[in-house]
């Protein structure tokens, strides 16, 4: 754990067995609202892939459970940028983590505050792979990072708690007013329109799995600097890690989809 706003911030490491001399790639997994570090290695998996691929992983914990991911609506006030600095200074220092090849990645909540680092935090982040999320409006209309950052959104058709087509997210049973978020596609065109994407995009459809679920993909190549702005959309999907652990039932939260191993896909985009 470090001190960070007067709190002290714990943070889960997983570090591999064997770990070279060399400053070794880092990717930094945020958890989604009411969850924690624990709980989102039990949903993803993110350990294993670190073992056998050779990367640093941390889950680290947001205050009261829920990042600050720049929608006035959920009402925190913490300096979760100031406390992300402190842990990748921190991190640097004691593992060895290659600042060249720092990752972020979130699930939901978790999502929404990866695509503000990338959007405030450019310097630091290498590439962001959130899951589970559109981005905020807001955030959307403040967002004007100094560099490209390779960006991959991996989102469900059927999200009932994160829509699709954009609009307010209400939280379980559609209750709440948790804030405003664009569509799945204009967040697309808007990561394409950072990293100044001069191409098409490359569509590809998926076929139907046994689990009813298909993977879609859309992937901008050329774009400023190397960077790519990739999409997969499970069709059919809900609010879920694809590939993962059916966290809540599927009538809360949707299907978590088999036919993708978002852990793998996400390194892979990442590295």
């Amino acid at each position: 754990s470090l001190q960070s706003g007067g709190k002290q911030r714990p943070y889960l490491v997983y570090a591999p067995r064997h770990l070279g001399p060399l400053p070794q790639p880092l990717v930094v997994a945020f958890h989604g609202a009411r969850g924690d570090g624990p709980g989102f290695e039990k949903i993803a998996g993110l350990a294993k892939l670190a073992e056998r691929e050779g990367f640093l992983l941390v889950y680290p914990e947001a205050v009261d459970k829920r990042w600050n991911d720049g929608r006035k609506e959920i009402g925190s006030t913490v300096d979760d940028l100031a406390f992300v600095d402190s842990l990748l200074d921190s991190l640097n220092r004691e593992f060895n983590a290659d600042p060249k090849r720092t990752y972020a990645t979130g699930f939901s909540n978790g999502a929404l505050f990866s695509f503000r680092l990338a959007c405030e935090r450019p310097k630091r982040f290498a590439a962001i792979a959130p899951v589970g999320a559109n981005l905020g409006l807001a955030l959307s209309q403040a967002c004007k990072p100094e560099l490209p950052t390779p960006v991959l959104n991996i989102v469900g058709e059927k999200d009932p708690l994160m829509p699709f087509g954009g609009g307010r997210i209400t939280g379980p049973f559609g209750g709440g007013n948790l804030g405003p978020v664009l569509s799945s596609d204009d967040t697309l065109a808007f990561w394409a329109a950072q990293n100044k994407c001069r191409d098409l995009p490359a569509n590809r459809r998926g076929t139907l799995g046994k689990d009813g679920t298909a993977v879609d993909k859309t992937v901008y190549s050329q774009c400023a600097k190397g960077s790519q702005v990739a999409r997969y959309v499970i069709r059919e999907g809900g609010h879920t890690w694809p590939g993962g652990w059916q966290y809540l039932r599927q009538w809360i939260i949707g299907k978590t989809s088999q036919q993708l191993d978002a852990s793998q896909a996400v390194w892979d985009f990442l590295s």
